[in-house]
């Protein structure tokens, strides 16, 4: 059986509209990821089902990008 994990993107920028991370928490570590981002005033989206894009964890922010091609 597959781990549970939470997706939680990362928004900024200009009106929120850059996807600037992407972590894959387990569920107990998605609140204090989240709260740390809110607080630094990012946009923050969880949500525990794949709908889209990559399922590489990524933080444009640091220059970890996602990996091409790594989709759910």
């Amino acid at each position: 059986m597959t781990e549970a994990r939470i997706v939680l993107d990362v928004w900024g920028g200009p009106q929120s509209l850059d996807h600037v991370a992407r972590y894959l928490p387990r569920p107990e570590e998605c609140w204090a990821i989240a709260a740390a981002e809110l607080a630094a005033g990012f946009l923050v989206n969880l949500r525990q089902e794949i709908a889209w894009g990559c399922f590489t964890p990524f933080d444009r922010r640091t220059g970890v990008l996602p990996v091409a091609g790594e989709l759910q």
